[in-house]
């Protein structure tokens, strides 16, 4: 296995505060922020990265009281994860960052630990978001480039106790994936010193969304001509909207044929599936007057409890 800092040439950097650490966030691609480079992140797009590094858009405002609870719930998750896995954790919980300044890539990983064959990361997971299988691509890359700039190739990933008891996933340093990692985050940092405009385009996300209401606020009142080419570009929004109203109606004729099985039920099993649909009543408070309180029944799809 190749070393992962044959790569990069990282330096540690431990931060006093939150806000001295999101200060200098501008500067380099995150670990956390990796994956938007391959499309594959869940809530950052590839567009909005390259106007937050441009200093052209800045995100929302970090939530400190739920990032502390967040850190709260990930010590847990760690001691849990290194009790199961028999690693003793050395450090972590803090702002203690690794960084290659001159390629722009850092990392802060959630906790170290050791076991017998040495040091081993530990990435904690609180969000109510789980995956069965392989690990996805997002929290792959996001380990791979902490491994790759803090020289530890080992780590263990975990959901959070929402579902059960954690569950660690193992991984090792790609040196493959590593390599063409760092060509890609040298290409992005490219883009950004080189280029006044994007060049990426705005993708179908909530992320792209923010960016371009924040970029143009206000109409002008100038009418502009765009070239012939944006008339595809128009032909597949049509199209899209036609095939999502159609989508929903199918959607809706579905769900009515469902509730009519149901009838007065609570819940209803589908054979074969795994799954269950429910329909329960609910009542609604008084908000305001003249809005009353109100009763209705709210239908859900589930997947069945494994016993």
């Amino acid at each position: 296995m190749s070393d992962p800092q044959d790569l990069v040439i990282a330096v540690k950097v431990s931060y006093p505060t939150e806000e001295a650490w999101l200060a200098d966030r501008i500067h380099a691609v995150w670990a956390s922020e990796a994956a938007a480079l391959y499309e594959e992140h869940d809530w950052l797009s590839l567009f909005e990265l390259w106007h937050m590094k441009q200093r052209l858009y800045d995100p929302p405002p970090v939530d400190h009281s739920r990032a502390r609870w967040g850190r709260r719930i990930e010590r847990q998750i760690a001691e849990s994860i290194s009790e199961q896995c028999e690693l003793e954790i050395v450090s972590g919980g803090g702002l203690d960052c690794w960084v290659d300044w001159e390629r722009g890539i850092g990392a802060t990983p959630d906790f170290i630990a050791r076991d017998a064959q040495g040091p081993v990361l530990i990435e904690c997971k609180t969000s109510y978001k789980h995956w069965q299988g392989a690990i996805p691509m997002m929290y792959q890359v996001q380990v791979q480039q902490q491994m790759l700039l803090t020289g530890i190739p080992r780590a263990v990933l975990s959901t959070s106790f929402f579902r059960g008891e954690p569950k660690p996933e193992w991984l090792e340093f790609n040196p493959d994936f590593a390599r063409e990692h760092v060509r890609r985050v040298e290409a992005f940092w490219g883009t950004v010193r080189d280029r006044d405009r994007c060049p990426y385009p705005p993708d179908g996300s909530d992320s792209s969304r923010a960016v371009l209401r924040t970029l143009h606020p206000d109409d002008s009142g100038e009418i502009i001509d765009l070239d012939a080419e944006w008339a595809d570009v128009l032909a597949e929004y049509e199209a899209a909207r036609e095939e999502e109203k159609a989508a929903a109606g199918r959607a809706k004729q579905a769900q009515n044929r469902l509730l009519a099985a149901i009838g007065d039920a609570s819940e209803a099993r589908i054979a074969g599936t795994g799954k269950k649909v429910t329909y329960y009543t609910e009542t609604r408070a008084a908000e305001s007057e003249p809005r009353p309180a109100c009763k209705f029944r709210r239908f859900r799809v589930k997947k069945e409890a494994t016993k």
